[in-house]
C-alpha cells in the first residue's frame, strides 16, 4: 500500500527555493497480501493516514466472511467504512462476500465518514447481500462520492440499489464497467439514487420491482452505454424521476409490465442519438413511457418494441399526461395489440413530432386518430 501526498502540506522555505523537482518520488509499495485481514488493515491504515492508494494482489480473490465493526457507518459492511479519499487498484482482483450459507449478510463497501471518496480500478465486487438496506456492493452516503473504472459489480442484492446506491447529494460515476445480475426487493436492480453518471458501461441482467437497470432520483447522465436484458414490474431498463440525459446509448431487450425500456415519471428526460430497441411491456410503453414529465427524443430510433396484453397501447411510446417531443427521430416497426403500435397519446396530453417519422408499426402508427399532426395510419 502506498499513499498519495496530500496537497497543501507545509513545506520549508529551503524546499520551496530548491523547487519541487528536488522532492523524492515516493516508492511504490508492493501489493497487499491476498488475505481478508490484510485488506481490512489496508483500509484502516488508509483512513487513518487521511487517504491513500491500496494495490490489491493481481487476480486475487479476497473473500470476506465477517462484518467489519460499525464505526460511523450504515452497515453491515464487509470492509471498514471509507472515510477519506481512497483508491483501490484491483489488477483484476475480486472482493466478495463468502458464499457459505452461514456467512452473515453485509455489503462490500460504504463511502461515508468525514471525507469519504472511493475510486475503484479494475476490481470485481460480488455477492454483497443486504435485507432492508441500500447498496449491495457499495453504498454512497450524502455528499460523498464513488468512482468505478473498468470494474465489474455482479451478483449483489439489497432492498434498493443492487450494486450501487447513493443518497442525498452523494454521487456515483461508473465508467467502462459492467453492472450485471444484481437484484433488489424494490428499486434499482443495478444502480439507484441521485448524482449518477454512467459512461461506456453495460448494465445487464439486473432485476427489480421498479427499474431493473437504473433508478435515478436526481441527476442522471448516461453516455455511450448499453442497458439490456433487465427486468422489473415498472421500467425494465431505466426509471427517471429527476433530470436525466441518455446520449449515444442503447436500451435493448428489457422487459416490464409497464415501460419495457425507459420510464420518465415526473422529471425531465432527454434521449439523444440513442436507440431504444426490442423492449417489451405487458400493457403500456414497450419502448418509452412518459408519465407526467417532459420527454425530448432527439435524433434517436424507437425500433421493434412491443406491448403484448389484449388491451395494450403504445408499442413505441406511451404518453400519459406529460409532454413528449420527438425531433429528427424514427418510430418504426413497433407493435401493440389494441392500438397505438407506434405512439399512443392519452387525450389531454401532448406529443409533438418535429421532422420525425412514424411508420410500419402494428396495428397502426398513432392513436387516437388525428391527435398527432404529421402522423397518419
Amino acid at each position: 500500500m502506498h499513499f498519495t501526498p496530500r496537497a497543501g502540506g507545509a513545506l520549508s522555505a529551503m524546499t520551496l527555493a530548491l523547487g519541487l523537482a528536488t522532492l523524492p518520488t515516493p516508492a511504490h509499495a508492493a501489493p497487499i497480501a491476498c488475505d481478508e485481514a490484510a485488506l481490512v488493515a489496508a483500509v484502516n491504515a488508509a483512513n487513518q493516514a487521511g487517504g491513500g492508494v491500496i494495490d490489491l494482489a493481481a487476480n486475487c480473490v479476497y473473500t470476506l466472511d465477517t462484518v467489519a465493526p460499525a464505526v460511523g457507518g450504515n452497515g453491515p459492511n464487509g470492509l471498514p467504512v471509507i472515510s477519506k479519499p481512497v483508491t483501490i487498484n484491483g489488477s483484476n482482483a475480486v472482493i466478495e462476500r463468502a458464499a457459505d450459507p452461514t456467512t452473515p449478510n453485509f455489503r462490500i463497501l460504504e463511502v461515508g465518514g468525514a471525507d469519504g471518496r472511493l475510486t475503484l480500478n479494475r476490481v470485481t465486487l460480488r455477492n454483497g447481500r443486504l435485507g432492508d438496506e441500500l447498496g449491495g456492493a457499495v453504498f454512497v452516503n450524502n455528499d460523498r462520492s464513488l468512482f468505478v473504472n473498468n470494474s465489474t459489480l455482479t451478483g449483489n442484492h439489497a432492498h434498493e440499489g443492487g450494486a450501487v446506491a447513493s443518497i442525498g447529494v452523494g454521487s456515483a460515476t461508473i465508467s467502462g464497467s459492467t453492472v450485471s445480475d444484481n437484484t433488489v426487493d424494490w428499486g434499482g436492480g443495478g444502480v439507484y439514487g441521485g448524482g449518477l453518471t454512467i459512461r461506456s458501461t453495460t448494465v445487464s441482467g439486473n432485476k427489480a420491482h421498479h427499474a431493473g437497470g437504473v433508478h435515478s432520483l436526481g441527476t442522471l447522465l448516461m453516455e455511450s452505454s448499453t442497458v439490456r436484458n433487465n427486468s422489473a414490474e415498472v421500467a425494465g431498463g431505466v426509471y427517471n424521476a429527476g433530470t436525466g440525459t441518455i446520449t449515444g446509448s442503447r436500451v435493448q431487450d428489457n422487459t416490464a409490465d409497464t415501460a419495457g425500456g425507459v420510464f420518465n415519471l415526473t422529471g425531465s428526460l432527454t434521449v439523444d442519438h440513442s436507440t431504444v430497441h426490442a423492449n417489451t411491456a405487458t400493457v403500456e410503453g414497450g419502448g418509452l413511457h412518459n408519465y407526467d414529465g417532459t420527454l425530448n427524443v432527439n435524433s434517436s430510433t424507437l425500433w421493434a418494441n412491443k406491448v403484448t396484453a389484449a388491451n395494450s397501447r403504445g408499442g413505441g411510446l406511451y404518453n400519459w399526461t406529460g409532454t413528449a417531443t420527438l425531433t429528427r427521430s424514427l418510430v418504426v416497426g413497433n407493435r401493440a395489440v389494441l392500438e397505438g403500435g407506434g405512439i399512443f397519446e392519452t387525450p389531454g396530453s401532448t406529443v409533438n413530432l418535429v421532422n420525425s417519422f412514424v411508420f410500419a408499426n402494428t396495428p397502426d402508427n398513432c392513436r387516437p386518430p388525428g391527435a398527432l399532426p404529421g402522423c397518419t395510419g
